[in-house]
């Protein structure tokens, strides 16, 4: 019964199509205003300027995907100049009036689809250098995606529906942990842990062996810099393991109410209920934030 209400749970956090499809669409316009600066004679329609990154480009956001990474590639002629950050982020308010916001020096701007955080960035032979938090930093989003399909594919889709649980979790809890440092630890855990578990025993688990862990500096797909992830996120995660363990012993004596409860503490009232399962709509827009990934 509770495996149950973790798939209809997990089902209603996955966005639908269509919420992919505005938030894509919405960093197209943002990318077409920054072409028409940059490459002016480019036509319109052209998309080899533009990635879709982050957790909207890896089909990892929480519904309604009203957050996206616009990785905009500016040319090579720019490498050259001063300022090229300051030189986007005046492009976008002349095209964006009222509407642009500096967020820990990053450029997000609000339309009626999504919040685009915008980050210009180069192409390099291994990746991209790209423009995070007001400083230059090599990447390569391309190579994150495929590193995570590929761990999907070996544990049977458990690495998506894993993140999408330890999101859910985070953004219920206000755990200081990002998006990006979630997917790295579950990237590192299952390939640590690799045997099946259900949706509660898995949650469970990686909870236990992500503070074991941490502090420490996990290789990123294609990058050039470890990925130092801190404690910080330690307090709620080890009251998170005990009240999971807890909703587990409530499980096995037969008192799904309480485990419910205690899985509600956890993920918010969008967890399916005692009463019988019918799935939450999808929640408004978050506030901006800087810590999407």
């Amino acid at each position: 019964m509770i495996d149950a209400r973790f798939d209809a749970f997990l089902t209603s956090l996955r966005p639908s199509p269509e919420d992919h499809a505005r938030a894509r669409a919405a960093a197209i316009v943002i990318a077409e205003s920054l072409r028409r600066h940059f490459r002016p004679d480019a036509p319109l329609d052209l998309r080899d300027d533009l990635l879709v990154a982050g957790s909207v480009g890896k089909l990892t956001a929480l519904a309604p995907a009203a957050q996206v990474d616009l990785l905009y590639l500016l040319p090579d002629a720019e490498r050259g100049q001063s300022h090229p950050i300051e030189t986007v982020e005046a492009v976008l308010r002349a095209a964006f009036p009222r509407r642009v916001a500096l967020v820990a020096g990053e450029s997000w701007v609000n339309t009626p689809a999504a919040q685009v955080r915008v980050l210009p960035a180069f192409i390099e032979e291994e990746g991209f250098l790209v423009a995070l938090a007001g400083r230059w930093r090599h990447s390569n989003p391309v190579a994150e995606a495929a590193a995570l399909r590929l761990t999907d594919r070996l544990h049977d889709g458990r690495a998506t529906g894993l993140l999408l649980l330890a999101k859910a979790w985070a953004r219920q809890c206000a755990v200081p942990v990002s998006s990006f440092e979630l997917e790295i630890l579950v990237r590192e855990y299952l390939g640590a842990d690799p045997a099946p578990k259900s949706w509660p025993d898995l949650f469970t688990a990686f909870l236990a062996w992500g503070r074991a862990h941490t502090p420490g500096g996990f290789d990123m797909p294609g990058g050039w810099e470890k990925l130092e992830i801190g404690n910080a996120w330690h307090g709620p995660a080890e009251s998170a393991y005990w009240r999971a363990v807890l909703a587990g012993r409530h499980q096995a004596s037969g008192d799904i109410s309480e485990a419910i409860g205690e899985w509600r503490h956890l993920f918010g009232e969008d967890f399916p209920d005692a009463a019988p399962i019918t799935l939450s709509p999808h929640r408004p827009p978050p506030p901006i934030r800087d810590s999407v990934s």
